[in-house]
């Protein structure tokens, strides 16, 4: 649990920086905004960026987003490594089957990359029931488009469970996957940077086969996804497992 405290202080400090912001923008422009919601802050802290256009000289990469993926895949790294290193053997020999052992270590990045979700959303509610925010799951599009230039008509529950929480979370467990099945080959160094890598590129370059791009909802909303991007994402998840699980199973780890 310790390894998610960073996690939940750092959703917390954009939670209040959206906070802060739009208690100035009320006070100084003396106008009336929608009141604030627990949706309004989950979306802040999950939206991505919007797509990057190389002739708009005011846009700035959303480095929290950057961070706060980042962090994920520090987490993911080093653990196949480290557990071969340790307990892992004795369980590995007591089990019986590398193929069990390896498909144990994928459920895991399943597992990780939930609770990190879930840390998330509990943050953000904790958040908002300390300020005393509306828990509520409709979101205010005056408000995003002030604070993140976020255009969109208002979001549904199906829509903020879709777009914003499964997609992205699909899209995790595919790059830890990715970066576990790396680790096994490479190393751990070499998992992690790899991951990096994606997310800067996603930041840049906006293609369906560049899946950081689907840890945006910001750019789902503008329309830049679709059902096959999905299938893609499942289909990775699948050969990575097998590819992995096929090399593990030959490697020799005594």
């Amino acid at each position: 649990m310790k390894k998610f405290v960073p996690l939940a202080v750092f959703v917390t400090i954009i939670c209040a920086h959206l906070f802060v912001l739009y208690k100035n923008y009320i006070f100084v422009n003396d106008i009336i905004l929608s009141e604030i919601t627990f949706a309004d802050f989950l979306i802040y802290v999950l939206k991505g960026m919007e797509i990057y256009n190389p002739n708009d000289s005011s846009f700035v990469p959303d480095l929290t987003w950057l961070l706060l993926y980042t962090y994920l895949f520090y987490l993911v790294s080093g653990y196949i490594q480290e557990d071969l290193q340790s307990i892992g053997k004795q369980i590995l020999l007591k089990c019986k089957s590398r193929i069990i052992w390896w498909l144990s270590k994928t459920f895991w990045c399943i597992n990780l990359v939930i609770a990190f979700y879930i840390c998330i959303v509990v943050s953000v509610f904790i958040f908002s029931v300390f300020i005393n925010s509306r828990i509520s799951f409709i979101c205010n599009s005056d408000i995003h488009m002030i604070f993140s230039e976020m255009v969109f008509n208002n979001i549904n529950l199906k829509k903020l469970l879709l777009d914003f929480l499964f997609i992205p979370m699909l899209t995790a467990v595919c790059l830890s996957v990715m970066q576990i099945s790396v680790s096994l080959i490479w190393g751990q160094i070499v998992g992690f940077v790899l991951n990096v890598v994606v997310l800067i590129l996603s930041i840049f370059v906006d293609t369906d086969y560049l899946i950081g791009n689907m840890l945006m909802p910001l750019r789902q909303i503008e329309g830049s996804l679709s059902l096959n991007n999905i299938g893609f994402v499942f289909l990775m998840i699948v050969l990575l497992s097998i590819v992995s699980t096929v090399y593990f199973h030959k490697k020799d780890i005594y």
